[in-house]
């Protein structure tokens, strides 16, 4: 099992990603592993809102929305 990262650490290499357009490999709860470029996010409508945003990744199938909550790790590639 994947050790998951805290939330302010998986926020800063998101938007790291985001800021210098590098790619990540993202690790959900629910056992997926995702591949691509951070392309932006989407701020939740329910408080805590920070946990709650959107993240859109670009991957080569296409693009996919992933909830922040839904991350247990991201990975530089």
């Amino acid at each position: 099992m994947a050790k998951s990262q805290d939330l302010q650490e998986i926020s800063a290499l998101l938007d790291r990603s985001l800021a210098n357009e590098a790619p990540v490999k993202i690790k959900t709860i629910d056992h997926r592993t995702l591949g691509g470029i951070v392309t932006g996010f989407e701020n939740g409508t329910v408080k805590p809102y920070f946990e709650r945003r959107t993240v859109f990744l670009n991957t080569q199938k296409g693009m996919k929305r992933i909830k922040q909550y839904s991350i247990q790790q991201v990975l530089a590639q």
